[in-house]
């Protein structure tokens, strides 16, 4: 019997907003370029651009059990991002898809 592969829980926007504000221990991830998040991003995200992630991803996100809740601009780069992060032994990772759904605030700080 093959072993299931774990793969990433795919919400919408409301969604995210709901885990974001019930649950205190969630690393939100950003991985679109530094100059798109410069330009716009959901207040206490980081910064992981989708070309970077296996290179940078053990140095931000160093608990492999932590909630990992991923978006972009439209949803393209962080459903590739997620996968990544599901190989590289994240297993509670989350892909809302894009900022272009995001409807509860931004900011470029």
């Amino acid at each position: 019997m093959k072993q299931q592969q774990p793969c990433c829980q795919k919400l919408n926007a409301q969604q995210a907003k709901a885990i974001l504000d019930s649950c205190q221990e969630v690393v939100l991830v950003d991985v679109r370029t530094q100059p798109e998040y410069e330009k716009a991003h959901i207040p206490g995200s980081v910064l992981l651009p989708e070309q970077e992630v296996r290179q940078l991803a053990p140095g931000i996100i160093p608990n492999l059990d932590a909630k990992v809740l991923v978006y972009c601009g439209t949803g393209k780069r962080s459903a590739k991002a997620a996968a990544e992060l599901i190989r590289m032994g994240y297993r509670d990772v989350s892909d809302f898809g894009g900022l272009d759904q995001w409807t509860y605030g931004v900011t470029d700080q």
